[in-house]
């Protein structure tokens, strides 16, 4: 059996014993749970920031990495080049398209 005050807007016994939903948000809790958001954002930050730098230290710093980076750039250009020619081709007057066996110009309209 629960016993309610209706005065003081607390429940005697029972589930929500202690519980007043008379003042459940004053001022002073609203700025703690302000500053507890506040402190997770905080962190949540701090934390992306320190996984950034340790994978700028670990990947893009390396060799391997730079070395990779640089042939996906040649590919890059030479695709570029082979476009340019193919499209200038295809412009030309009398030209029949014709279905390329080239596995780069394969992959341009997927590009």
């Amino acid at each position: 059996k629960a016993v309610v005050s209706t005065q003081s807007g607390h429940y005697g016994r029972g589930l929500l014993s202690g519980i007043s939903y008379q003042f459940l948000f004053t001022p002073t809790k609203l700025l703690i749970m302000f500053a507890d958001t506040l402190l997770i954002v905080g962190i949540s930050i701090c934390t992306a920031l320190f996984a950034e730098g340790v994978t700028y230290i670990l990947v893009y710093r390396t060799e391997k990495y730079k070395k990779l980076k640089a042939s996906i750039e040649k590919q890059t250009k030479r695709l570029d080049k082979k476009k340019e020619t193919i499209t200038d081709i295809s412009k030309q007057p009398g030209h029949k398209k014709e279905k390329s066996t080239d596995c780069d110009s394969a992959l341009i309209p997927l590009l």
